[in-house]
């Protein structure tokens, strides 16, 4: 999925000086072109993008912190799917409640003053990757571990709930678009993608 551009809150303090770095090397058409036709090469080059950055603004300004456990609630029937194995995306509206776990502010700070840059825009992500999902109810009575392969933010959309259609068997997206369908805007959304269960307990 392509990355979308962001920008921070006006609300926040701006504390990040814009400083100077290579002009792009791919406008964002030729980035998803890259990554269509030459992945290795992707890789390659999105980490040469990375490593420029970080020699100029450091480390914890170009890559988000990483989580190590996210606590999520969740209904015991959905919890059931993913031991089953029929459940491999666990959605979450893209609101301030998640905004404040999931995005890494300086992260995002950084990519809002460098916006016409195509290659930051691609390459910077400032969403915090989970290393494990912990899901359980309200009252603990059962609870659920589970590996976070990545996490990326979806635009619900008719390309994007097709996709997910198609590549999951998720339907998620499509009924949003369906409720959304009068609507200007398309919401936006945090797909958690789910690894291997680590362990469970009262399921």
């Amino acid at each position: 999925m392509v990355a979308k551009k962001r920008v921070a809150k006006s609300s926040d303090v701006v504390t990040l000086q814009k400083k100077e770095i290579k002009p792009q090397r791919r406008t964002a058409d030729e980035w998803v072109e890259l990554e269509l036709n030459n992945p290795d090469m992707l890789f390659d080059e999105v980490n040469a993008v990375l490593d420029e950055l970080i020699e100029v603004y450091g480390v914890e300004t170009i890559i988000a912190e990483p989580i190590k456990v996210l606590n999520l609630i969740m209904k015991k029937e959905f919890a059931k799917q993913i031991l089953e194995g029929t459940k491999e995306i666990e959605w979450r509206v893209f609101s301030p409640f998640y905004e404040s776990r999931l995005i890494d502010d300086k992260v995002l700070e950084f990519k809002s003053l460098h916006l016409d840059n195509d290659d930051i825009t691609y390459c910077v992500s400032d969403i915090r990757h989970p290393k494990v999902i912990h899901f359980h109810n309200y009252n603990n009575s059962w609870m659920l571990d589970v590996e976070c392969r990545f996490v990326e933010l979806i635009v619900a959309n008719e390309n994007s709930a097709q996709y997910f259609k198609d590549e999951y068997g998720d339907t998620t997206l499509e009924e949003v678009v369906k409720r959304n369908k009068n609507k200007d805007m398309y919401p936006l959304f945090f797909a958690i993608h789910l690894g291997k269960v680590l362990c469970s307990n009262g399921l």
